[in-house]
């Protein structure tokens, strides 16, 4: 099956130059899109997925639940979603799921809510006054991330290591030292690498 972008698009009556200038695209982008000559960037996936308040998985057409995303932090609705995509239920009642579910369904799920915590953390940065050279490259990595599991690759380990820095300063110090260490071998990074040669 291929993307349900002209079919949301229909459902709310809205041309293709309309829909482009909502995302920030082409009208000629949205109609590679729908014929699926074209894949879109990932930030403009997100955008179509809040856009017409479904799931990218859902727009994709490679999964069949349909909820506003902006919902995906309620853990009720996680929990509805778990339940909706389920392969089945063992005797107990746990929920059981196949790799292809799992990988289809579940992960993408995830990394899309990864995603948004991506974007709210970095909002947070931007409240604490970080330089314009950073905001420029993380709005440039945000804009040529290709696939929502990509964002995997910066929110897992970020999101570590904003927990080891909490229990660090909470008396962790296990997780102080882990800190204390990354932070070491950032600053060697940074003494053996021109910063002109980061992105």
């Amino acid at each position: 099956m291929g993307n349900r972008i002209k079919e949301l698009r229909l459902e709310k009556s809205i041309s293709q130059q309309n829909l482009a200038d909502k995302v920030g695209v082409t009208r000629q982008a949205i109609s590679l899109f729908e014929k699926g000559d074209r894949e879109p960037k990932l930030e403009t996936w997100i955008k179509l997925s809040n856009f017409f308040k479904v799931p990218v998985s859902y727009l994709k057409g490679t999964s069949n639940y349909k909820a506003d995303p902006s919902e995906f932090w309620k853990i009720d609705n996680f929990q509805n979603f778990l339940e909706c995509v389920a392969d089945g239920k063992n005797e107990r009642g746990d929920l059981l799921f196949t790799e292809k579910t799992w990988e289809k369904e579940v992960h993408q799920y995830m990394s899309q809510r990864n995603f948004e915590d991506f974007k709210r953390m970095v909002e947070f940065f931007n409240t604490l006054s970080v330089s314009d050279i950073t905001q420029d490259k993380i709005e440039k990595v945000i804009n040529n991330l290709n696939s929502v599991h990509e964002v995997n690759k910066i929110t897992e380990p970020t999101f570590y290591f904003f927990e080891a820095c909490i229990d660090g300063v909470g008396g962790d110090k296990e997780k102080m030292k882990l800190v204390e260490d990354f932070e070491k071998k950032l600053e060697d990074l940074e003494k053996e690498r021109n910063p002109d040669d980061w992105w």
